[in-house]
């Protein structure tokens, strides 16, 4: 992708850090024991969620917002790319009314995971930890 947007700065990114994946390995952070994967899935072993108090959210988008989907969008359809909405799961459910620019495309609604509000698997309202990870994994990919 970066070398498709014919920017040098993204290109000389993204061959640093080709190549610093190919002779580095990848560790932990300092104090966390999350396992980093190959692919930039992070596995977390972090406690379960101990107490939760949720608020209802009501996110929007901003114009400028809209207008950067609206560009992603037509990039997908010039080079016939189908995009897919994904909602994921989260404890604090919020309350998202889907945007004019989002109608009718493909959306998966990540709180239908019938895990969805296991708090034991998330380490907070909306992070999973490893094992529910791999669980909504295999129910995204089912």
């Amino acid at each position: 992708m970066a070398w498709s947007s014919g920017d040098p700065f993204n290109g000389v990114l993204a061959a640093y850090f080709g190549l610093k994946r190919a002779f580095v390995p990848l560790t932990n952070l300092p104090g966390q024991s999350d396992e980093y994967r190959t692919g930039g899935f992070t596995f977390s072993r972090r406690n379960p969620l101990s107490q939760l108090d949720c608020d209802t959210i009501y996110p929007t988008l901003s114009k400028m917002q809209s207008r950067a989907f609206q560009s992603i969008l037509n990039t997908c359809k010039e080079e016939r790319i189908q995009l897919l909405l994904v909602n994921p799961p989260q404890l604090c459910e919020e309350v998202f009314e889907k945007p004019k620019v989002m109608e009718g495309l493909p959306w998966i609604e990540g709180n239908d995971w019938p895990l969805a509000k296991v708090d034991s698997l998330y380490y907070d309202d909306h992070h999973l930890r490893g094992v529910g990870a791999e669980l909504y994994s295999e129910w995204l990919a089912g």
